[in-house]
């Protein structure tokens, strides 16, 4: 992550937004269970979930799994069962016009999202993704807008990803890491590669 001066870095100033805490949640049974105006809108029937969790653990929603060396579903490759519960969030966020200034970009991240997930902001689709271990971070800059903003998750149980991640361990869903809202400068380093080579004469080795 880059910083505006040498200051910000080390007092740890980039401008932050916690989206943690209380989220609105709906649960199915089925991606085909799922309202298309869920994207745009909560249902009357969504409740309160608090984030980062695991859903198996905040309310009558599914139950945990724990296996060791089998799959938890039949395996496939690289499908997933037709029955696959999908967890429905949504989050309000307000913004001043100075959140919004010029020469930067507002990026979110989720930390850990198991299994996958898609993203929508305001309604328009934004990304999707599917790496439950790794922070996941969308640009979602035109997506944004002075005043309240909906950004609304749909968390699968079970994706292709889920033959990778099968450790011995409890599977559990959900967002289970921190997510947070970020402001980063438009201009700035991003992905370096540092590429080292052989100083002066070479020799060859052998054991």
């Amino acid at each position: 992550m880059s910083y505006a001066n040498e200051r910000d870095k080390r007092e740890i100033k980039q401008p932050r937004k916690s989206l943690n805490g209380p989220w609105q949640f709906s649960y199915f049974k089925n991606l085909s269970d799922i309202d298309e105006e869920w994207r745009k809108k909560d249902l009357p029937t969504s409740k309160i979930i608090h984030v980062p969790s695991n859903w198996q653990l905040q309310g009558d929603y599914d139950v945990p799994v724990y296996t060791n060396v089998t799959y938890p579903f039949p395996v496939n490759l690289p499908y997933v069962p037709t029955e696959n519960p999908v967890g429905a969030y949504s989050k309000k966020v307000f913004l001043d016009n100075k959140w919004l200034a010029d020469n930067t970009e507002s990026h979110v991240v989720f930390n850990g999202v198991g299994s996958a997930f898609y993203l929508w902001v305001n309604g328009e689709w934004v990304g999707y993704s599917e790496d439950s271990r790794l922070p996941a971070e969308f640009d979602i800059t035109e997506e944004l807008r002075a005043g309240e903003n909906r950004i609304a998750v749909l968390v699968l149980k079970w994706s292709k990803g889920s033959y990778f991640e099968d450790q011995d361990m409890w599977r559990m869903s959900g967002i289970f890491r921190d997510v947070d809202l970020i402001r980063v400068p438009k201009t700035r380093f991003q992905d370096l590669a540092i590429e080292t080579k052989l100083a002066g004469k070479r020799s060859n080795w052998k054991s």
